[in-house]
């Protein structure tokens, strides 16, 4: 039950091979709502993602740490004019997930309500 407003960075950053869960949270007119990088998975439910400039980045910042990051997102709704899911060595899932707005992929392993 977590609310992150504003942020001029990431809402939530994910890294260092980390593994997290997230559930219901809402994250509002971040730069970025959610970063996933390193070797880390982000696990996320329940989540409401509104007017982010960005709602999910997935990706390989630190070599040490050999991959990107893996989203896997379930139950959530993304509302954006612009909806833009950025994966590079990286993947994002996205299932049974509402997405209001246009949506922008950029990278080749963004799965968005489909199956791989």
């Amino acid at each position: 039950n977590v609310f992150v407003y504003n942020s001029k960075d990431k809402g939530l950053s994910v890294g260092e091979s980390s593994s997290v869960e997230l559930k219901n949270i809402k994250l509002e007119k971040n730069n970025t709502a959610i970063a996933v990088k390193d070797n880390s998975k982000a696990f996320v439910k329940s989540v409401k993602f509104v007017n982010n400039e960005q709602q999910i980045s997935a990706y390989k910042k630190n070599l040490q740490y050999g991959s990107g990051g893996d989203a896997s997102i379930i139950k959530s709704i993304f509302e954006s004019d612009i909806n833009i899911f950025s994966a590079k060595n990286s993947k994002i899932k996205i299932e049974d997930s509402k997405i209001i707005g246009e949506i922008k992929k950029k990278g080749k392993e963004i799965y968005l309500n489909e199956r791989k």
